[in-house]
């Protein structure tokens, strides 16, 4: 797996490690167009968290092994790993309070690690629900393509099992309105990836109840608004979102949500993305000082 640390100018004991999502590189939390609006990284670094945004297997700048061998549950002790890792120092950084998140596919991936290892301080679900829109997934996943197919991918050498977003497809399915046409067009050139669908598949797992329900860390639910991948009545607000998604997640969980008014499924760059950011800053922050719930005004 490859990825990118980033540190704050003052030294730190907390790292949140940030996981892409299908379709889409670990450039979602780390946006190469208008950073000091939509990079989640920069966000957490000023406030004083190191980062690791890192590509799951057969994404961005990590390997890309044959599809088929690439599950959601390989990418758990993947990160698993990553985790072990960072807390005896990796690349020469050694943090004692990890926190983990990811987008969409790679918020499954988070809860599975979660659930399974039982070694992290708090967890980040973003773009995740257990109460999906069926017709809105389908027609989500109507928009995939095989990768080998695309010119973007063309020369990677990818088995068939590979597979990307259609170009030009992402504003529909991912996306809210207003988005900035020229986010819309870096993400289509640089942020659209390969994933492999075998992930996705065994991925759903991580919304089966008694899943989450094994997590015993403070939680993060953070949605958009009109995520067409979640339940429009769920994602109406944040305490409905709490409302559906708390019986899921045991008492450890403390479970936080939060839903950006206006955003789809890829918060990060809604026009209102910095009030996303404050809630993870201020949730990490409850994490790292382990009193989660008692600095979370900026997820109200």
């Amino acid at each position: 797996m490859g990825g990118t640390v980033c540190r704050p100018e003052r030294p730190t004991s907390t790292v949140v490690l940030l996981v892409s999502g299908a379709a889409t590189n670990a450039r979602y939390w780390d946006w190469p167009v208008q950073p000091e609006t939509y990079s989640v990284q920069r966000s957490l670094a000023a406030a004083g968290f190191a980062t690791l945004t890192l590509d799951l297997l057969g994404t961005g700048a990590s390997t890309r092994p044959p599809s088929a061998a690439v599950t959601a549950t390989l990418q758990a002790q993947g990160l698993h790993e990553i985790v072990t890792a960072l807390r005896s120092g990796l690349a020469r950084y050694e943090f004692p309070t990890i926190i983990i998140g990811g987008v969409s596919m790679g918020a499954g991936v988070a809860a599975i690690e979660a659930s399974t290892f039982h070694d992290v301080d708090g967890v980040l679900l973003q773009g995740f629900s257990h109460s999906v829109s069926p017709i809105d997934t389908l027609k989500a996943v109507a928009s995939f393509v095989p990768a080998a197919t695309d010119s973007r991918f063309a020369d990677r050498g990818l088995d068939p099992g590979y597979l990307t977003t259609r170009q030009g497809t992402r504003a529909a399915s991912f996306v809210g309105p207003g988005t900035d046409p020229v986010v819309l067009s870096v993400d289509d050139a640089e942020v659209a990836d390969t994933f492999s669908p075998a992930a996705m598949l065994d991925g759903l797992a991580s919304t089966i109840p008694p899943l989450t329900s094994a997590i015993d860390v403070p939680v993060l639910v953070a949605n958009g608004e009109l995520d067409l991948l979640c339940a429009r009545a769920v994602c109406a607000s944040s305490a409905s979102l709490a409302e559906a998604e708390r019986p899921y997640f045991a008492l450890a969980a403390r479970l936080k949500t939060f839903v950006l008014p206006g955003a789809g499924h890829a918060v990060t760059v809604a026009p209102n993305a910095k009030l996303f950011q404050d809630c993870l800053v201020a949730w990490a922050g409850s994490v790292a000082a382990g009193a989660a719930g008692d600095r979370q005004a900026a997820c109200a």
